[in-house]
């Protein structure tokens, strides 16, 4: 699961609202996710194949500061 979130999640909100997993896994998870995005954005920047969805790593970064900011 945290090794390759987009494999488990279609969408940031999901582990946001998995109860499996701890609030320091949610974190986890959604810094590898944002990684992973950042990398094909970096591969696609250097005219290989990469499926970037910029919207995606938005919505990750977002979901992620809520987790980091909350009490």
């Amino acid at each position: 699961m945290i090794t390759d979130p987009a494999q488990n999640y279609q969408h940031p909100e999901e582990v946001l609202i998995d109860a499996a997993l701890t609030r320091e896994e949610k974190i986890l998870v959604l810094k590898q996710w944002a990684l992973d995005e950042q990398e094909l954005g970096v591969a696609e920047e250097e005219n290989m194949h990469g499926d970037l969805q910029p919207i995606l790593l938005q919505k990750i970064l977002i979901v992620l500061h809520q987790l980091e900011n909350a009490n």
